[in-house]
Formats: structure tokens, sequence, C-alpha cells
């Protein structure tokens, strides 16, 4: 198993010990505005693909 030179180690605790900034935060709600939306439209078409086959007479093949 490779060591970490100290460079990296460096690294890695400057990055543990970073604060998440603004930007940061709101990088992270539009994430998860963007997730909502994508469930909520994945839950509608699941919803309506059963009313659109029943009303148009739609089947498999």
């Amino acid at each position: 198993m490779p060591t970490d030179t100290p460079a990296v180690k460096a690294l890695k605790l400057a990055l543990d010990n970073a604060r998440l900034g603004r930007e940061h935060w709101w990088l992270w709600g539009i994430a998860g505005v963007c997730i909502l939306v994508d469930g909520y439209s994945m839950f509608i078409t699941a919803v309506a693909m059963p009313l659109l086959q029943k009303h148009f007479s739609l089947t498999a093949a």
C-alpha cells in the first residue's frame, strides 16, 4: 500500500479543514432542487402514462 507524500498529507489536511462558503451552499441548494424536480417529473410521468394509455387505447406493440 503506497504511503502519502508530505504534500499529499498537507492537501488532505487542508481539504478536511476547509469551510463551505456561500457559493458552495448555493450549489448544494441548486443540486437539491434539480434532484427534486427530476424526481417530480418521473413521478408525474409514472402517473400520467397509465391514464394516457387508457384514454388513447394504446398498447405495448
